[in-house]
């Protein structure tokens, strides 16, 4: 477990878990160009990206598992956004 910053609040901190699989962090790369319908950045579907919300933890990581397997058949593994 560690300490981290919450979303809401500068002022607040959460317990939070450090294990990465047990955590389902949005996977969004800023990027948000998409071919045939899927994101360049991420590697969700639209319709993935705008139910991200929704989903529980499970579907969540079922859906991350997707997303990393559509970037390596694209070979673009992903892009990240520059600063």
């Amino acid at each position: 477990m560690a300490w981290v910053w919450s979303s809401r609040s500068r002022t607040t901190l959460t317990l939070a878990a450090s294990d990465p699989m047990s955590s389902s962090k949005n996977p969004c790369t800023g990027l948000c160009k998409f071919d045939d319908d899927v994101c360049l950045g991420c590697g969700r579907t639209k319709r993935e990206a705008k139910g991200w919300k929704k989903m529980d933890k499970d579907e969540r990581g079922e859906v991350v598992q997707q997303a990393k397997a559509r970037l390596k058949a694209m070979k673009g593994g992903g892009r990240r956004k520059k600063k």
